[in-house]
């Protein structure tokens, strides 16, 4: 999805390449590319690229930088003079309100967008702020399943109703029950303290709890 936005990006706007370059401990990633030249290096020192100094601004705007040979970045950044760009239109992408890349569109000739290509880009750059938080999510419920399952507790997920939801191998060790077995029980079949109407008011409680 991030190659097809950036692509997206590239083609309407008319771009010689377009770039989703992403910020990850002093570095910047390109994950995603459209038409760049073979020796692209991907990942590179942030310090002395635009796209960097775009995330570092927090721009909300699109950037335009034109006659970029004439600009210090055709020394501090390395594929100014390496590709012979002359125009730069960029946008920052944050996620859960924090700048972590941009999406940008440069130009061997000289480019100045128009108020609808500036609206195209930052379409485009929402939704690859969307697809990375999307991605972000996954990530780290991935993580967190992985830890779970791997847990030394014998961990539960157990329905309003009592009914269990999901547990770790550790339940089902501590148990001597397998996965699918403990998938049909309620809550008074693990603990005989629950019976179906004191798990409701239990379940009640901590509803009220957490509401607080």
């Amino acid at each position: 999805n991030i190659n097809r936005l950036t692509k997206l990006c590239g083609e309407i706007l008319g771009a010689d390449y377009a770039l989703f370059n992403k910020f990850e401990e002093g570095r910047l990633r390109s994950c995603g590319q459209w038409n760049t030249p073979p020796d692209f290096v991907a990942t590179d020192e942030a310090e002395g690229h635009i796209c960097y100094d775009v995330i570092q601004g927090e721009h909300d705007e699109v950037v335009v930088i034109r006659d970029l040979q004439d600009t210090d970045y055709a020394k501090t950044d390395p594929i100014v003079l390496k590709f012979g760009l002359h125009t730069y239109v960029g946008k920052a992408i944050k996620i859960s309100g924090e700048y972590i890349g941009t999406l940008c569109a440069v130009y061997q000739l000289d480019f100045n967008p128009t108020d609808e290509d500036k609206e195209i880009m930052s379409f485009i750059a929402l939704a690859i702020g969307v697809e990375e938080e999307r991605r972000a999510v996954e990530e780290t419920n991935q993580i967190a399943q992985f830890a779970i399952e791997h847990s030394t507790d014998s961990i539960f997920w157990i329905g309003p109703d009592g009914r269990v939801l999901r547990v770790n191998e550790m339940a089902c060790s501590s148990l001597g029950y397998s996965r699918d077995e403990l998938l049909h029980m309620h809550a008074g079949d693990i603990n005989p303290d629950y019976t179906r109407g004191t798990w409701l008011s239990h379940w009640q409680e901590l509803k009220e709890k957490n509401s607080l």
